[in-house]
Parts: C-alpha cells; sequence; structure tokens
C-alpha cells in the first residue's frame, strides 16, 4: 500500500498495515534526519561535526514537570498517535533540535535560560525576548528542513501530490530566515532600547502549572469573527503576524507570558478583547489556544489523569495538530469562513483550564 494511502487512512488500518507504516516511517525518518544535519553552524557558519541537542525550551523547566527518572508527556499523549510518535519524552530529548554549535549555544540563551530572569517583569527585556524568538524559529526551520527532505523521499516514490505542500515549505523557510536574522540582530547589539517587541501578557503564577510551552503561532481570528490573520491570503506581500507564548513552570510559580513584534498591529484588537476577561478567563483562553494551534507542548508526568482522557480535550488537540504533524497530510485549502468558525476562541469554555491553579502540581 503507498505511504500516502496508509498516512490517509490511519484511523481505519489493521494492525498489520499499522505495522507496515509504522516501520516505513521510521526507517524514512531516519534517513531523512541524517540528510538534514549540516556540517556548519547555523548561527556561526563555522564548520563543525558538533552540533549540540539545543532545547526549544530550557531544561531547568522542563525538569520542573519530569518524574524521577526524568520523563515528561509530550502533545502525543493527547494527540493519541501511538504508531507515529512516542508519548514520553526524557527531558534531554525533549523538543531539541541540532542547528547550531555548542559554542552558539552556551553563549547566546544565557538571559534567557536563567531561572531568575522570570522573578520580575522588569527583567524581561528585548535581549530576553530576541533570544526567545531566536531559539522559537531555529526549531521552527529545523521542522522545515526535516519537512522538505521528507516531501523529496516520498517524490521519490512516485507520490507526486505534494507540489502546493512544498511551495509553502519553501516560503516558510525563507520567512523563518528573515526572522531569525532580526532576532540575531537585538541579540547581539549591547544596548536595547526595549522599542522592538510587545510584552503584551505577562503573570506569574503563584503555583506550578502541569503544561510548558514556547512557539509562535499564527492566530486566524479572536473572539468577535473578524480576522486575524487571512492564512489563504497569496499576495506575496502579506506576511502573516504571529504571536509568542511562553508558558513556563518555575520551582515555585508558573510565568505566561505573550509578546509580538510591535510592527505586527493586528493583535491591537485582540488584546483589547483578552484584557477584558478576568484571570481564570485570560488563563483558558491561552490553554485553549496552545491545543487549538500547537503541534508540540509537554505535560507533566503528575497531570491529572481527568484532562488526559477528557474527550473535549482530546478533540482540541487532535482537530489542529494531526494535520499539522502529518506531513503526509494533502495540503488543502478550505475557505477563510470556515477557518474563523473553526478557530473562534469563544469555544474556550468547552474544555478545561489546563493553567487552572485545580490542576497545579505539587512538588
Amino acid at each position: 500500500m503507498a505511504l500516502l494511502k496508509l498516512g490517509e487512512n490511519i484511523g481505519i488500518m489493521s494492525d498489520n498495515e499499522k505495522i507496515e507504516f509504522s516501520k516505513f516511517k521510521s526507517k524514512l525518518d531516519a534517513e531523512v534526519k541524517k540528510k538534514i544535519k549540516p556540517d556548519r553552524c547555523l548561527y556561526c557558519g563555522e564548520k563543525t561535526s558538533q552540533l549540540c541537542n539545543s532545547h526549544t525550551i530550557p531544561q531547568f523547566i522542563l525538569r520542573r514537570l519530569s518524574n524521577e527518572i526524568g520523563e515528561i508527556y509530550n502533545s502525543n499523549i493527547l494527540i493519541k498517535m501511538p504508531m507515529l510518535m512516542n508519548n514520553v519524552n526524557g527531558i534531554k530529548s525533549a523538543g531539541v533540535f541540532k542547528l547550531i554549535c555548542r559554542n552558539c549555544d552556551s553563549q547566546l540563551f544565557s538571559d534567557y535560560e536563567n531561572p531568575v530572569t522570570y522573578t520580575d517583569k522588569k527583567l524581561i527585556t528585548d535581549k530576553v525576548l530576541a533570544q526567545i524568538e531566536l531559539k522559537t524559529y531555529l526549531k521552527k526551520m529545523n521542522i522545515r528542513y526535516y519537512e522538505r527532505e521528507m516531501i523529496k523521499e516520498i517524490s521519490k516514490l512516485g507520490e507526486n501530490i505534494l507540489e502546493e505542500r512544498e511551495k509553502f515549505v519553501e516560503l516558510d523557510i525563507k520567512e523563518n530566515e528573515l526572522y531569525i536574522k532580526e532576532a540575531k540582530d537585538i541579540v547581539e547589539r549591547e544596548n536595547i532600547n526595549n522599542k522592538h517587541y510587545k510584552l503584551a501578557y505577562y503573570k506569574k503564577l503563584n503555583y506550578v502549572v502541569p503544561v510548558a510551552f514556547q512557539d509562535v503561532l499564527v492566530l486566524i481570528t479572536g473572539f468577535d469573527g473578524n480576522v486575524i490573520n487571512d492564512i489563504y491570503n497569496e499576495d506575496p506581500n502579506y506576511v502573516l503576524q504571529g504571536l509568542h507564548i511562553c508558558i513556563f513552570p518555575l520551582e515555585n510559580s508558573s510565568v505566561i507570558m505573550m509578546f509580538h513584534s510591535k510592527k505586527d498591529t493586528r493583535y491591537e484588537k485582540f488584546f483589547k478583547d483578552f484584557n477584558k476577561y478576568k484571570l481564570n478567563e485570560q488563563l483558558s483562553i491561552i490553554s485553549y489556544i496552545i491545543l487549538l494551534y500547537s503541534e508540540e507542548f509537554f505535560l507533566s508526568k503528575k497531570i491529572k489523569e481527568e484532562l488526559l482522557r477528557n474527550k473535549k480535550i482530546n478533540d482540541v488537540a487532535q482537530q489542529t495538530s494531526i494535520n499539522e504533524t502529518n506531513i503526509m497530510e494533502i495540503f488543502q485549502k478550505v475557505s477563510l469562513k470556515l477557518a474563523v468558525n473553526k478557530y473562534d476562541l469563544n469555544n474556550y469554555k468547552d474544555i478545561p483550564n489546563l493553567l487552572s491553579k485545580k490542576y497545579a502540581i505539587s512538588r
């Protein structure tokens, strides 16, 4: 059975077909990862064979969620695609990529990877936010390199139906390169005037949430049905605007942040509406956004079982994540009107709030 045929019918596979698909995917995965490994650091350009395992989320944050043997859940515990992903990661392998050398990794992110930075909002400078943006887009670049190479491998099998997806990947790589350059310029600048980013939301909670997250998400709509980003706009001058969201569980507290470039003005109306909600509602909305949009987040092994079994949470996580992580899915357009309805944030009330104090984890 063809690879794409298998990928399209995961839910109705026989056991033998699942085994066949899993073996094929594992072999293909290993081949692709070998091919995308660069021989130079993507940041400094130095030739090296010692690219490090760089973490998208600092290890001290992931460590707060781990059990005694250093394990945490990844997003697949909710997405539930066992033949494609494991549900558990060790903190050393969670959210890692190999694009930069050890020297760059240790020097570039010293502020962002320091727990003291998150004790006070005043310490969250443009340099810290630039380090977060840089790390986030490096990880995204790694994902796109993987996807581009996977498309090439699939095409060798005679599967020529990913042309549209390939165009999207190439465009996204070019955009990521621009964001990396932008963040790099700020990271390397000695004098920072805090004029580039808008830290639109910062909350320090007096409990430890069971979720760790760091990514930039392109919101389609907010609470009023108006479009924030037209993801189907084919105008080459139209740029999608991203919202960075960080959920960092710390030793005895948690920090929730959202920020964006000050030039990305499409989020002004979103935050005007968002700030009208009470704190617990805001946290519930953020929790919903992550489940709805993100393909990678991490959960504590101490998370309450009722959340892992909750059908509504599973349904929301699967709604977008399956389409985002299954790169063998045919890239199909739907109408913007349907997308706005699908991503309506008013539906946050339908699922439990993962960031609620009710679900806090203890030491």
